[in-house]
């Protein structure tokens, strides 16, 4: 009989947008190599209403848990069968009861099922996100199948109550389990030496810690200049303006009425300026427009909400400066910005996690200190005033981008993490 070519299990598998992050990017490189690396996935119940699809072709399988009522009906019979692991966690590391059922709800039934079918086909257990969690499952089933286990991790190791904080009062309970799970990885994956920084709280040896960009296919944001016809139809008072943009989930921790504090405090602003802010409401969208209000700027405001992927394009190419303003720790790189920077937009940014990896303050973008007004408002000032710096950084922004993340590079990572 022929050799079976054994493949990847990927757990938390072809995440979108809110849960995604840079973890969306797998669904553009994983089908790229898995003529030469088999992929399995799954991805658990939670992420069903966020635009995963379930994936059948010859290499590349993946698979969507949807039935909430089999994960109900499964449960005690879980807990039962997989005592030792649940016992394990509550009392050895203490995790919060309302976490495990989460676990054994969200994963167990199915993604144990799943795994014991092809465990023959499968050279490694790969984890993308949360080893506190996803990661904790992941062990287990390395040990029960004697598969090694592989972890992608970002900026969040544990879990945390503050919106702003990376870590609290609430994270430390989950120390010893995140600590134990990234020992007992025989990989670690980071997509940004931030992460990487992270990852050293912990004690891990640095041998096993592999920085792995992921972001693949973003050609697209560099073949859209001047498109922009379909926006200004849905949005004529955008014509003839110069667009401020800000892309992001509207969040106190993305910190987007920055932009409004830095409008507020430039004399004699242009009146020929729109602030554009796109993206979906988490509870920070009323606010945000009253302060638009109250800096008598609403007139100069623009607030599509969440927008479809080929008008997101127009908007980064109609978009003069782009601002990234996250003021959290939490954030492990900010694809949006990289975006930006790839769709001839000058970028003003936070100076947190990876940016500064991508961003050179006064070569290829502008950086100012996480929720530093001041430093904000005399960047922005800068730009709308000084042509020849904006168009400087707009063209090494776009060298930088393609150079940084050139999907040859990011594929020869990925394939030699997984060898």
């Amino acid at each position: 009989m022929p050799e079976v070519k054994k493949g990847i299990f990927i757990i938390s598998c072809l995440l979108e947008p809110p849960f995604g992050g840079i973890a969306k990017y797998l669904s553009f490189s994983l089908p790229k190599i898995a003529d030469e690396i088999p992929i399995y996935g799954i991805t658990q119940r939670e992420y069903q209403n966020f635009g995963n699809k379930e994936v059948d072709l010859p290499n590349f399988k993946t698979k969507l848990i949807k039935n909430k009522f089999y994960g109900l009906v499964a449960l005690p019979f879980m807990l039962f069968r997989h005592f030792n692991f649940v016992n394990q966690l509550l009392f050895k590391y203490n995790v919060p009861f309302i976490e495990v059922i989460k676990l054994i709800y969200l994963w167990f039934p199915e993604i144990d099922n799943y795994l014991h079918e092809i465990k023959d086909k499968v050279k490694y257990i790969h984890v993308y996100n949360k080893p506190y969690a996803d990661g904790a499952v992941g062990m287990y089933l390395s040990k029960k199948y004697n598969i090694p286990l592989l972890l992608t991790t970002f900026g969040e190791l544990v879990p945390h109550k503050d919106e702003i904080e990376r870590i609290d009062e609430y994270s430390m309970q989950f120390n010893k389990i995140t600590k134990d799970v990234l020992a007992f990885a025989t990989k670690i994956s980071s997509p940004t030496k931030y992460c990487q920084s992270v990852i050293d709280e912990f004690k891990i040896s640095k041998e096993k810690i592999h920085l792995t960009y992921h972001v693949c296919d973003i050609d697209k944001f560099n073949n859209n200049a001047n498109n922009f016809s379909t926006i200004l139809e849905k949005h004529p008072q955008l014509k003839g303006k110069r667009c401020i943009l800000f892309v992001g989930q509207m969040m106190r921790r993305k910190a987007p009425d920055l932009i409004l504090q830095a409008a507020k405090n430039i004399k004699d602003l242009d009146k020929d300026i729109m602030f554009v802010f796109v993206g979906p409401d988490y509870g920070f969208y009323d606010e945000l427009k009253s302060i638009a209000r109250e800096a008598h700027l609403e007139n100069q405001c623009l607030f599509p909400g969440a927008v479809s992927e080929s008008d997101l394009f127009e908007f980064y190419s109609l978009a003069d400066i782009f601002i990234f303003t996250t003021i959290s720790k939490i954030e492990c790189l900010g694809l949006v910005f990289v975006q930006a920077m790839l769709s001839d937009c000058a970028v003003i940014a936070s100076n947190i996690s990876g940016v500064p990896e991508v961003i050179t303050s006064g070569e290829n973008g502008l950086l100012f200190e996480p929720g530093d007004v001041n430093e904000l408002t005399g960047h922005l000032n800068n730009l709308l005033h000084d042509d020849i710096l904006k168009n400087k950084l707009k063209t090494n922004a776009k060298e930088t981008v393609m150079k940084q993340f050139d999907e040859k590079i990011v594929l020869q990572q990925i394939n030699h993490f997984y060898h």
